[in-house]
């Protein structure tokens, strides 16, 4: 079992499920794009484990984690101001559509979906 203290250069992370602690401005101030956290139990984060972290997008957690568990590290990302979303990774053991999407005419960077491969589609955020 181990804490990260400190993760200056670092652009994207994976944190194993030994991962006990995040500690007080571990990734503060850093280019950090990316977390992926493995464990099913998130380690303890400090309110100040992300400070200033300007560049950080996504923060993926185990896709067994809870949604609780999701909502509560975006709310920790939140307050702290950042633009960043906190997901719940593909549940590996259900099988998930497979989208068609195309560009809009009008303006390219816009996508509308055009198909899908299953009876029921499901988008999971």
């Amino acid at each position: 079992m181990w804490t990260i203290l400190e993760a200056s250069r670092l652009q994207r992370v994976f944190l194993p499920t030994s991962l006990e602690k995040i500690g007080d401005n571990c990734f503060n101030n850093s280019p950090i794009t990316y977390v992926y956290m493995d464990g099913l139990e998130l380690p303890e984060i400090s309110d100040n484990a992300f400070d200033r972290c300007e560049y950080l997008r996504d923060i993926d957690l185990n896709e067994k984690c809870s949604k609780q568990q999701m909502l509560d590290v975006q709310a920790l990302v939140d307050t702290l101001g950042l633009e960043c979303w906190v997901w719940r990774n593909q549940n590996t053991e259900v099988k998930h559509a497979y989208f068609s999407v195309e560009e809009l005419p009008d303006d390219p960077s816009k996508l509308y979906l055009t198909g899908y491969e299953e009876e029921a589609a499901k988008v999971r955020r």
